[in-house]
């Protein structure tokens, strides 16, 4: 159980990461939303 929490964290953390990295591209996708 712990192990998917943390996979579940890590992959956040990693979108998190992308999305900061990438403004510009997190607005696109917000606009096909």
């Amino acid at each position: 159980m712990e192990e998917t929490s943390t996979n579940i964290h890590i992959g956040l953390v990693r979108r998190n990461n992308f999305l900061r990295e990438n403004p510009i591209s997190c607005q696109i996708v917000a606009v096909f939303r």
